[in-house]
Parts: C-alpha cells; sequence; structure tokens
C-alpha cells in the first residue's frame, strides 16, 4: 500500500479481498469469459465482491472523520471521484439488478476468429433504476459519479480508481 498504511484490521483485510477480487476479474477475463455470450455473467461475483469491500471500506473512513472534509476531500480526487458511483453500484448489486451489459463493435473487417460479440461495460443510470426503484432518493452526488465514472467502462477500471484512493487514504491523513 505504501508508506502510510491502515492500522485497522478490518481496513487491511477489506483491502486485501478487493485486490483479490480485481485480480480474479483479470484472470477471467484474460481467459475470454468476458466475450463468450455464455459465461459474461460469471463476471459479477468479482464485480460485487469488490463493490461491497470498497464501500465497507469507505464506511469506515466516513465514520472516523465525521468532522473532517474527508466526503469533500474525496469528491474532488481523480481517484476518490469513483466512490459514490461504486456505492450506488453496490446498492444496486445488493437489490439484485445486473449491473452491466454487452457492448457492441460494429462489424470489422478483417475477421478474426474466434468471433467476439461485444464485451462487457457498466449499464447505463437509466438501465439500472429500471430495474430497481430506491426506497429512497438517490443522492445526486451518486447518480452524477456513476453516469460519469462507470457508464459504459469496462468493469475494471472504475473498481482500480477506487481502490487507489482507498490506498492512499492513509498518506492523506485519513487514518483508521
Amino acid at each position: 500500500m505504501g508508506e502510510a498504511e491502515f492500522t485497522h484490521r478490518g481496513a487491511c483485510v477489506a483491502l486485501a479481498a478487493i485486490e483479490r477480487n480485481l485480480l480474479a476479474l483479470q484472470e477471467a477475463r484474460a481467459r475470454g469469459i468476458e466475450t463468450d455470450p455464455q459465461r459474461a455473467d460469471e463476471l459479477l461475483p468479482w464485480i460485487g465482491q469488490a463493490l461491497f469491500w470498497i464501500v465497507a471500506v469507505d464506511d469506515l473512513l466516513l465514520r472516523a472523520h465525521k468532522g473532517r472534509s474527508y466526503r469533500e476531500m474525496r469528491g474532488a480526487d481523480p481517484d476518490g471521484c469513483y466512490l459514490d458511483g461504486a456505492r450506488l453500484a453496490r446498492n444496486a448489486v445488493a437489490h439484485g439488478v445486473v449491473i452491466l451489459h454487452r457492448f457492441q463493435h460494429g462489424m470489422t473487417f478483417p475477421m478474426t476468429f474466434p468471433m467476439t460479440f461485444g464485451e462487457v461495460r457498466w449499464s447505463s443510470l437509466d438501465e439500472v433504476l429500471a430495474e430497481w426503484s430506491p426506497a429512497n432518493p438517490l443522492p445526486e452526488a451518486q447518480r452524477a459519479s456513476y453516469q460519469r465514472n462507470f457508464y459504459n467502462i469496462q468493469p475494471q477500471e472504475p473498481l482500480r480508481a477506487a481502490q487507489r484512493w482507498l490506498e492512499s487514504a492513509p498518506r492523506r491523513g485519513w487514518t483508521l
């Protein structure tokens, strides 16, 4: 993690779990699961678990730094700004929403084999909300972060950004 690290045992366990889930996601994508229409859903458990761990560590930081400007600094950071969108995605997953869709590129020539039929990307906010009606209105920060940082992006990119923020938090003075 770098020079400064969390001393909170739960945060250390969670960061290790995030890394394991992201490595499993990377390995699954390398094996071509994403491009196999019959197996693309195998990515969902790794993504869901990573989201739950990411939000768990962020919750610890939010509780520990209530009186400080953690939320504002997080939102202004290029990696930290992913956390509100990760929270929305985690909540959607918790309610059974499939938060990924297959993005179809146009036909390209020369054709190569095996043929792929698109890649997995994050669904739009409208697609997510078509399957899930939250009991309370979604905070604007979550809506904006998800739409800006997740929609139509490959699955691992927003998760890696959130991971970078969490790992950098102790160096920024946000300790547990």
